[in-house]
């Protein structure tokens, strides 16, 4: 997909980031200049008139837009990384690759699986990698393409059990703008791709055995299977979640990849807010809070059961 900018001016246009200005203002190297600020310049993408943030900037004959806006108007990403002075302008829309029937993929089974955390074109991600025994690395399609890599054209691969879509790190490598830094941390432990921190944080700690909420009714697990937890209550940690991510065109539903008991499952999650009262400045207050209200779960992958079937098939 490609944009056309239409600016009535006369002038030459350039871009100014100017929405980074106290990151700017603050760091050595800054030049004093006379400008003016033009409101009466009107700006039209793809041929409709587009309000900024801020008016344009004419400075020697040039006009300078904010970046950022420039950026939203025509659907890019734009990031500052204040301690080295970069603008990162990372283009976000590509044609989707067709869809590969599944026969037609490699296959490759769940080896060491990790969540970690990727920083790319200035901005920090959370991946899950499933590393092999043998030393290869694979990084989830979903994961690149969040990342804005054009995924087209490499060679994919898909998990035996979850049938996720992965490609190797040395395929990605083809497609890659700049080398990822990839690392690994208590807190990017779980794949959580859920870009409301408050939702993401309740993901990153559901467990299947979490008390309930106080104040909720208890539904007993044999007569529904609807359950209410707490994120702040947890009594024990076992098990491991990898990843959650939100099931598309489903609203406040996600799909969890767990490993508990020798067993990988897949868990369907749904957040619902739950208001509570809080004090604050001596008052009380109702805030709101999400919690997971629902889950069912799937079994994926028993490992004892297919190590019987591989070693003791008698």
């Amino acid at each position: 997909m490609q944009c056309k900018m239409i600016i009535k001016v006369a002038t030459a246009v350039c871009i100014l980031a100017t929405t980074f200005t106290a990151g700017i203002y603050a760091s050595e190297g800054l030049t004093k200049v006379e400008a003016f600020l033009r409101g009466d310049f009107i700006i039209k993408v793809n041929g409709e008139a587009t309000e900024f943030s801020s008016p344009p900037l004419v400075y020697q004959n040039k006009t300078y837009l904010p970046v950022a806006d420039v950026g939203e108007a025509l659907k890019v990403d734009v990031e500052w990384d204040g301690p080295t002075k970069t603008i990162y302008i990372n283009p976000r829309l590509y044609e989707i690759q067709p869809d590969v029937e599944s026969s037609e993929l490699g296959e490759i089974e769940i080896s060491l699986l990790k969540g970690m955390n990727a920083t790319y074109m200035g901005r920090d991600y959370s991946i899950l990698v499933n590393d092999t025994y043998g030393g290869k690395r694979y990084l989830r399609e979903k994961d690149m393409k969040r990342m804005g890599v054009n995924t087209s054209g490499l060679v994919r691969v898909q998990e035996k059990w979850t049938q996720e879509i992965y490609i190797a790190e040395e395929e990605a490598k083809k497609a890659w703008k700049e080398q990822p830094t990839i690392t690994y941390s208590y807190n990017s432990r779980t794949a959580v791709t859920e870009s409301n921190e408050e939702k993401a944080d309740v993901l990153r700690s559901f467990r299947p055995w979490n008390p309930l909420i106080p104040g909720l009714p208890v539904i007993d697990e044999e007569e529904e299977e609807t359950y209410y937890y707490s994120r702040s209550q947890t009594q024990f940690d076992m098990g491991t979640l990898y990843s959650v991510d939100p099931i598309p065109g489903e609203e406040n539903t996600y799909l969890a990849l767990f490993f508990h008991d020798n067993k990988y499952y897949h868990y369907t999650l749904t957040l619902t807010p739950h208001e509570v009262n809080k004090s604050s400045g001596g008052k009380s207050v109702k805030e709101t809070e999400w919690y997971v209200s629902k889950y069912s779960s799937e079994i994926l992958y028993d490992v004892e059961e297919q190590y019987r079937k591989d070693y003791f098939p008698y």
